[in-house]
């Protein structure tokens, strides 16, 4: 029985670490998004010409972070669009 209880006990903190760690990275991925709307803002609004397409740097490093930050959400955004094409 006090075997049971301590494993009990154990997975309850395993699961605590566990909730931290992904409580952290969405708050990490938060302030990503955050800056990354911040900069794109600022960009579009400096441009002179708002029909220019965007340095292909930009559109890169959008890519990149929606792969980093947003791979599963990204991924059903495509399969939406894909959905809807038909």
């Amino acid at each position: 029985m006090q075997e049971q209880i301590l494993h009990q006990a154990q997975q309850a903190s395993e699961y605590e670490t566990a909730v931290q760690h992904w409580k952290d990275r969405s708050a990490k991925a938060e302030r990503t998004m955050v800056q990354m709307k911040q900069v794109l803002e600022h960009l579009l609004c400096d441009r002179k010409d708002p029909t220019t397409p965007l340095p292909s740097q930009v559109d890169a490093a959008i890519s990149e972070l929606s792969k980093t930050y947003l791979p599963d959400s990204l991924e059903l955004t495509q399969a939406q669009h894909a959905g809807t094409s038909n």
